[in-house]
């Protein structure tokens, strides 16, 4: 075949070499995404974790605000120093710390109550942990947990 003159065309190499170079940066770009979107997924399991471990702290204030629940609680803690709860605790906050599960995740809590120095405060931090389903515990993995502080007030 004779080449006419003005013909321009791309060779079976230019070809090749373009693919490649599109590949690369297609699976460059895919991780990238891929990374992103794992973050995000984090930073909102976080974000509903805070609101839990908020909306927990809530509960406790106003299930222990009365002097008929707030007294024996208080005395619960002073002899113990600091108490530790979770779901599986016996003591005043059974049944209160159950698992809640959103899209898939597990969110469990932890409550740590330390009496305060005024005998109608009773310090509290509230820490959720989570894990997608299947994982290993979440408590295993630090970096899988938020905490709030808060009080509970003598009502």
């Amino acid at each position: 075949m004779r080449r006419l003159r003005g013909e321009s065309g791309l060779t079976l190499v230019e070809i090749l070499i373009a693919v490649t170079i599109m590949s690369v940066v297609t699976v460059t770009m895919a991780a990238y995404i891929l990374s992103a979107m794992e973050r995000s997924a984090e930073q909102n399991r976080r974000t509903i974790a805070v609101h839990l471990a908020r909306y927990k702290a809530a509960e406790l204030r106003e299930a222990f605000k009365e002097p008929a629940e707030y007294d024996p609680l208080r005395a619960y803690v002073a002899s113990a120093g600091t108490a530790t709860f979770t779901a599986a605790s016996a003591g005043p906050l059974a049944g209160l710390l159950n698992d809640t599960v959103i899209n898939g995740t597990t969110y469990r809590y932890q409550v740590v109550l330390r009496p305060d120095a005024d005998e109608r405060l009773i310090a509290m931090t509230v820490r959720v942990f989570w894990a997608e389903a299947g994982a290993v515990s979440p408590a295993a993995v630090p970096r899988l947990s938020t905490y709030v502080d808060a009080m509970i007030a003598k009502g």
